[in-house]
C-alpha cells in the first residue's frame, strides 16, 4: 500500500470514529431530554444540539481527525508502527490542542468564574476520554482494514 492510500484509509477511518463517538456522547443528553414527555424533549435536544457550543465541540471533535487521520494511516499501514503508540501519540496531540481551545474559549469569554470552576475539570475530562476513545478505535480500525480473513 502507497502513502496516498494509506493516508485516505487513515483519514476516513477517524472520521468515521470521530462521528461515531460524538453520536455516542450527545446519546446520553438524548435519553435525558426524552425521559418525560418525548415531542418536547426532541424539541429541546434538537434546540441543544444546535446551539455554538455544541457545534464547537463538533468541530473540535472533527478537528484533529482530519488534521492527522491521514498521518496516523501512513504510520500504521506504510511504517508499520504499533497501533497503540501511534493512538496514543496522537490522542496526546488531539488532547492539547482541544484543551487549549477550551481553555483558550473559557478565558476569553465573559463566563462567570463561578461556571469556570464548575466545568472547566469536567469539560477537559471528557475531551480526553473522548479523544482516547476516538483514535484508539480509529487505530484499531485502520490496522484492521488490512488485515486479511
Amino acid at each position: 500500500m502507497d502513502k496516498r492510500d494509506a493516508g485516505n484509509t487513515g483519514l476516513h477511518r477517524t472520521i468515521r470514529s470521530s462521528i461515531l463517538a460524538f453520536c455516542a456522547l450527545e446519546l446520553i443528553p438524548f435519553i435525558q431530554e426524552t425521559r418525560g414527555d418525548f415531542a418536547n424533549g426532541i424539541l429541546f435536544f434538537i434546540t441543544g444540539f444546535l446551539s455554538l457550543p455544541t457545534l464547537i465541540a463538533l468541530v473540535l471533535l472533527l478537528l484533529p481527525s482530519f488534521l492527522w487521520g491521514g498521518r496516523a494511516g501512513v504510520d500504521i499501514l506504510v511504517r508499520d508502527r504499533n497501533p497503540m503508540a501511534v493512538a496514543i501519540k496522537y490522542a496526546l496531540i488531539s488532547i492539547a490542542l482541544v484543551d487549549l481551545a477550551v481553555v483558550l474559549l473559557f478565558n476569553f469569554t465573559s463566563i462567570p468564574v463561578e461556571f469556570r470552576r464548575q466545568f472547566l475539570g469536567p469539560l477537559i475530562l471528557i475531551s480526553v476520554v473522548a479523544e482516547l476513545g476516538i483514535w484508539f478505535f480509529s487505530t484499531w480500525r485502520i490496522k484492521a482494514s488490512t488485515a486479511k480473513p
